[in-house]
């Protein structure tokens, strides 16, 4: 029985040198672990979408670029987002992984960079987070740059930063000194977070989506309607026992295709093309469907509570989209999951069916 050796503490820092260390941030967790990952071991990057274009679009561009432009074979990232104004993390997905490993811990562990558990400032700011030193510009709450370097800024690095992300006619502060700043697990900053995903729980995700579907197809091939609730835990069960039959990029690979193969095969509106739609539409977000109940006029999908800090945009999406139309979010605090119902575009006209109207 492999044992956790930090039972103590739910919120963990990965350190810069693979090492983990138990933290005790005020604000309480409960359930899977919480990686705090190292300011060294992250990048920033800051993005503003133009004028003209609606949240779904920018949402997808700035996804796109997290998912493309990073610096990592494998990357994580986490993105931020106040308004036109968007920040992206990266870090190295791979390195990651193997130090949750070495460690003892689940490898789908929440990770996210040390900075979103940091005050936001009024002013621009030089922090000393775990290892370093970390210059910062807010605006309105929000972190429109950041930079760290190893070593301490002096007066010329400080006005080089102000000149590279500042507009030059900008009056900021002379050399601040460093300050040390607590962790904290309710950040408000942290509530700008829309996304935080791996490519590892991204191949996770879609093996659970795969293996989903295959369940749901075998229900209908004896009714039309559905109404089916699956828990994640026993369908993880299954992905890790496929897993461990051969590598897990292989493995995850293997589910992908087999999404795609369904895809070609599951062409029409009915409840599993649906159902797929919703998940494609959401996993960008980094959360799974939990649970959910189809019928040829609705679905209803189950997310995390913690969904609800991007649940407006998740609707938006799911709004903008060919299949679905009125997404209405509601949240269930005693369960602790989000549920959003939608309506099947083209439905309208349809007459309900016996079960339907029993309902």
């Amino acid at each position: 029985m492999s044992l956790n050796p930090f039972p103590a503490s739910r919120v963990l820092l990965l350190t810069p040198d693979g090492e983990i260390e138990a933290l005790d941030p005020a604000g309480e967790r409960f359930g899977n672990p919480l990686i705090v990952l190292a300011r060294e071991r992250c990048l920033f990057d800051p993005l503003q979408t133009p004028d003209g274009i609606g949240a779904g679009a920018g949402l997808t561009a700035v996804r796109l670029r997290a998912q493309t432009a990073a610096p990592y074979q494998t990357p994580g990232f986490a993105i931020t987002r106040q308004g036109r104004r968007f920040g992206i993390w990266w870090w190295d997905a791979e390195w990651v992984a193997e130090k949750l490993v070495q460690a003892g811990l689940p490898i789908d562990s929440a990770v996210l960079p040390e900075t979103l558990f940091y005050a936001p400032a009024t002013a621009p700011r030089i922090l000393k987070p775990t290892t370093g030193y970390e210059a910062q510009i807010w605006d309105q709450g929000f972190l429109v740059a950041d930079l760290w370097r190893r070593s301490p800024f002096d007066e010329a690095s400080w006005r080089a930063f102000q000149a590279q992300w500042g507009p030059a006619d900008t009056a900021f502060p002379p050399l601040p000194a460093p300050q040390k700043q607590p962790i904290l697990l309710k950040s408000s900053y942290r509530r700008s977070l829309l996304s935080s995903l791996t490519n590892e729980k991204l191949l996770e995700l879609g093996a659970m989506a795969a293996m989903t579907l295959l369940l749901v197809a075998t229900a209908f091939l004896f009714g039309e309607g559905i109404s089916l609730e699956r828990q994640t835990d026993a369908v993880r069960g299954s992905v890790l026992v496929e897993q461990s039959k051969a590598p897990a990029r292989s493995q995850g690979q293997a589910d992908v295709n087999q999404i795609i193969a369904l895809k070609r095969e599951l062409e029409h509106s009915d409840p599993l093309t649906l159902l797929r739609n919703a998940q494609e539409i959401v996993l960008p977000f980094g959360y799974k469907i939990s649970a959910f109940s189809a019928t040829r006029r609705s679905l209803t999908i189950s997310l995390p509570e913690e969904a609800v800090a991007g649940v407006d945009l998740i609707c938006t999406e799911l709004n903008a989209s060919p299949y679905f139309q009125n997404a209405t979010p509601k949240l269930n605090h005693q369960k602790k999951a989000l549920t959003i119902e939608m309506t099947v575009r083209g439905t309208q006209s349809l007459k309900p069916t016996a079960d339907e109207e029993g309902t």
